[in-house]
């Protein structure tokens, strides 16, 4: 599973005035839309303006029909380093440029975009079920919560490069990685395989429930006799046989022989079959199916974080590291990489994919593709406001001095995928007592930091479930009037509730924040809310990995603050709130017996309705918990320059997250003599 938390990416240098040079102002662009923007004659030199002068906002009217693709010219965008580490599927970071180099399983299509039907604006990591097709896959069913079939589209070659040569994908592609994936030591994605012990609790509860009838036994042997005839396919796609040659199955036995021995003292016969709770075994060239013993409602887009790389690369080279030897199946290239400053990518031109929306056009459609390396935020709006760079997500302070000082920029806001969250130390007092957290929350005046702090650029309600969680999430004013509550300020009511939790005179804390403007900014605001009820707040802000040290080892005395990625509807369910008890990311010690309840049963959901029923009733107890204090959280906002053509704001195409904008390029391109007549 992904790293919950998202650090802001402000630094103290946003405080600082930048002497910028102003972006060139554009003729008139043929687009049959209305943008959002504002047209100003082109000044000098400018400074960047204070936070709170907003710009004022007007459509701006660009008559004419776009014209259609055309092929040629580079696409520039910027990442920052940790994402831009290499290619290895080990390491769930990754996924940002695995997403450049390979296709994906499924994907919300592009084609129910803004770009086509506009039924999505395609600017959220999640999308129902119903949303997803294939793009690897021909097809998938589901057959039940225990199995799902799936068909690989044939005709998927990778890239014409040693030592693959472009030979075409195939099921085999899928069980191997799989299979490294899940038993590979330096496996850090939700794919590796449980640690012994843990291993070991998972089958005592299994048979625990079989002997208590919760469990039906027949499903246990059903699965067992269906894993022995799977036994030999797995076998042979075993990706360790250098390392272990033993194979598969008497790797398992010596790494999990408690598992082994405690099913063989209940009467099953596992000596020959590898033990496994979950896998994907092949049934033909292109088809494949996973299966689960316990049944899992994911398990039809499980295989989406599988990227299958060729073994032929790993067994040359002895893994998939090396930009210079890596081979993929996707649109774009390696060329060069240069380590914390950028990676430049060549278009694949015997890439499988057409356009969806123009079926005769291959893609992608440019030449070139580069990711550009900037950590440092000002460097970013240097490149992005003089045209360095086509596009990129602007913080909500910059968002007014991009609108008056590049007129000619096109914008998208999109919400939140995260919420800027302070978490408590739920198992100690005082937070432990659930009127102390309702009375933080009622001191905190979130009305007044969206308007007055991110000048009406976030949103106060984002937790548990974001807004656009649509099949489970109730709107504020819908809910139970004492939750809605929560959400106003009401400083009286606050002390009261104190004063009922025994401390009338309020109490000391610390908060430890995060070294960074922005989240000292927060702090301050936290500690002068919490002061008028009586809370004495002193600000601890210990350097980064010292911050993220305290935060993960649970090593604070009562509060912590940070933006926790709640991307998808059971994120804070499950990491954040108890639904999992062995979350990394739980960082106020919950336990909820409720919430552990309703995650395994949400696991066992087939059907679509009763699902989000449950976890849309859930959220009630949730918010009426309020384990942590949620604060305003700013929305994302893009900016593009008018030469980029195809492109709305999109920013994700659905699960994994974490591949960011790698998989968005190939559908773009660059209107070069619309750029060149800009003067760039």
């Amino acid at each position: 599973m992904k790293g919950k938390i998202v650090w802001s990416a402000l630094s103290c240098l946003m405080v600082l005035a930048l002497v910028l040079t102003s972006c060139r102002a554009a003729p008139e662009v043929g687009e049959g839309q209305t943008i959002k923007g504002e047209v100003e004659e082109k000044p000098g030199l400018v400074e960047e303006e204070e936070k709170g002068k907003p710009a004022e906002e007007k459509p701006v009217e660009k008559p004419g029909v776009e014209e259609g693709p055309q092929y040629g010219g580079t696409i520039r965008y910027r990442s920052v380093p940790y994402l831009v580490r290499g290619f290895s599927p080990l390491v769930w970071d990754n996924n940002t440029m695995l997403a450049v180099i390979f296709d994906r399983y499924f994907t919300a299509p592009w084609e129910k975009g803004p770009a086509g039907s506009n039924e999505n604006p395609l600017d959220r990591q999640w999308y129902p079920q119903s949303f997803y097709r294939g793009e690897m896959l021909e097809s998938w069913q589901v057959v039940d919560m225990h199995r799902v079939e799936f068909k690989l589209r044939e005709g998927i070659h990778y890239w014409n490069k040693e030592p693959v040569n472009g030979r075409e994908l195939t099921a085999e592609d899928v069980i191997y990685n799989f299979l490294r994936d899940a038993f590979h030591p330096r496996c850090q994605t939700y794919l590796r395989s449980r640690e012994p012990a843990a291993a070991l609790d998972w089958w005592e509860r299994l048979l625990n429930e079989i002997e208590e009838g919760a469990f039906p036994e027949e499903v246990l042997r059903a699965y067992l006799a269906e894993l022995r005839e799977a036994t030999p396919e797995l076998e042979q796609n075993w990706p360790f046989k250098e390392s272990h040659p033993e194979g598969l199955v008497e790797y398992l036995k010596a790494k999990y022989a408690d598992c082994y021995n405690l099913l063989a003292e209940k009467g099953y016969d596992v000596e020959d079959i590898p033990l496994l709770t979950l896998y994907y075994s092949r049934t033909g060239k292109y088809s494949f199916e996973g299966r689960s013993l316990r049944g899992l409602r994911t398990l039809w887009n499980a295989p989406n974080g599988i990227w299958p790389c060729p073994r032929e690369v790993i067994e040359k080279y002895g893994g998939f590291d090396q930009w210079d030897q890596i081979v993929g199946t996707g649109p774009w290239i390696p060329e060069q990489f240069f380590p914390e400053s950028e990676v430049r990518f060549r278009r694949n031109p015997d890439y499988w994919q057409y356009d969806p929306l123009h079926p005769e056009n291959r893609l992608p459609y440019a030449d070139r593709l580069q990711v550009v390396i900037i950590e440092d935020e000002s460097l970013f709006y240097t490149a992005l406001q003089t045209g360095k760079l086509d596009v990129g997500t602007v913080e909500w302070y910059k968002v007014d001095f991009f609108k008056k000082n590049c007129p000619d920029m096109l914008y998208h806001e999109s919400p939140p995928s995260q919420t800027w969250c302070v978490f408590v130390r739920n198992d100690i007092p005082p937070f432990n007592d659930k009127r102390v957290r309702h009375a933080c929350m009622l001191a905190i005046d979130n009305d007044e930091i969206v308007e007055k702090h991110y000048k009406g650029l976030a949103r106060k309600y984002t937790w548990p479930l974001q807004e656009y969680m649509v099949p489970a999430f109730t709107p504020l004013e819908e809910l139970p009037d004492d939750i809605q509550e929560l959400f106003g300020y009401n400083p009286e009511k606050a002390k009261q509730l104190l004063t009922e939790a025994g401390y009338p005179n309020g109490f000391k804390t610390t908060l430890y924040v995060y070294p960074s403007a922005e989240d000292r900014d927060r702090g301050q605001m936290i500690k002068e809310y919490l002061s008028k009820i009586g809370i004495d707040v002193q600000l601890e802000v210990p350097e980064s990995t010292a911050f993220i040290s305290i935060l993960y080892g649970r090593q604070y005395e009562h509060m912590i603050s940070c933006l926790w990625g709640n991307n998808f509807p059971v994120d804070a369910l499950d990491w954040a709130e108890g639904g999992n008890p062995q979350s990394p990311y739980n960082f106020g010690n919950v336990v909820d017996d409720l919430n552990e309840e309703v995650s395994e049963r949400l696991d066992q959901i087939s059907d679509d309705d009763e699902y989000y029923r449950l976890l849309k009733e859930n959220t009630i107890h949730q918010l009426e918990m309020m384990y942590e204090i949620l604060t305003a959280t700013p929305i994302s906002v893009s900016f593009w320059w008018p030469w980029l053509k195809g492109y709305h704001g999109e920013s994700d195409l659905g699960w994994p997250d974490e591949t960011r904008w790698g998989e968005i390029p190939k559908y773009l391109w660059i209107d070069q003599e619309l750029k060149k007549s800009m003067g760039y």
